[in-house]
């Protein structure tokens, strides 16, 4: 389907993926750009995500030919059931944490340790949210793309999280069947901090064991913070 897709784009062709770097074929005349945010920010987006699969989406993960660990299951009435599995359970063997969707931190460190390729940008949430028009223009730069003047304030616009949840079914018209609600259950918040009002003293000690253990510091301080490494 995704080949299909392709084949399809009369454009410059993108690609989105959830994928690490080292589950992707690399190309040297590819140009990656990886999305980096605070995991425990990622978990609270993911709490949403899950808790609104349909059970159709559920079926039709759990049915994909050659699929690797165990069966996707419905998300668990208690949020912090699920942090707990998270940070301590995973689905593959080179994992060990992420249970039941993949590790954030081995996502974000296969990144991290190629960032300083000319092809591979890293880009964080946190500095979008700071300055959108900045980040949108040095992933301009990257790409080698040169919009008119003119157009940069409805590209600003277009891209804010406002602006892409009123359209949320246009750009995702996937959505419907994913998750309950669609766009509108996809696009929840688009902030970051609400993990300091649910998850314990406890319940961060196991996140900082897990990023201890997985990043290097200046990985998990970037990760955590943003502002260009």
């Amino acid at each position: 389907m995704v080949l299909s897709l392709l084949d399809r784009q009369i454009h410059r062709r993108a690609v989105k993926t959830h994928l690490p770097l080292d589950g992707l074929p690399f190309y040297e005349n590819v140009k990656y750009v990886s999305v980096g945010r605070d995991p425990r920010d990622v978990f609270m987006s993911y709490w949403n995500f899950y808790r609104n699969f349909s059970p159709q989406f559920i079926s039709l993960a759990n049915s994909i030919p050659g699929r690797v660990g165990e069966e996707l299951r419905p998300c668990p009435d208690d949020i912090h059931e699920l942090w707990r599995n998270w940070m301590t359970r995973a689905c593959f063997p080179w994992e060990r944490d992420g249970y039941p969707l993949g590790s954030v931190l081995h996502h974000a460190r296969t990144w991290w340790d190629y960032r300083h390729l000319p092809n591979i940008l890293l880009v964080h949430f946190a500095d979008l949210l700071v300055d959108l028009e900045s980040g949108i223009r040095r992933i301009a730069r990257f790409l080698e793309i040169s919009p008119p003047p003119e157009a940069w304030p409805t590209i600003v616009h277009n891209c804010t999280f406002a602006e892409m949840r009123k359209h949320g079914d246009e750009l995702m018209p996937q959505l419907k069947m994913i998750v309950k609600g669609g766009g509108d259950s996809f696009f929840h918040k688009g902030t970051n901090g609400r993990w300091r009002d649910i998850l314990s003293a406890d319940e961060l000690r196991l996140y900082d064991t897990a990023a201890s253990r997985e990043l290097m510091p200046e990985c998990r301080s970037w990760l955590e913070q943003g502002a260009r490494y």
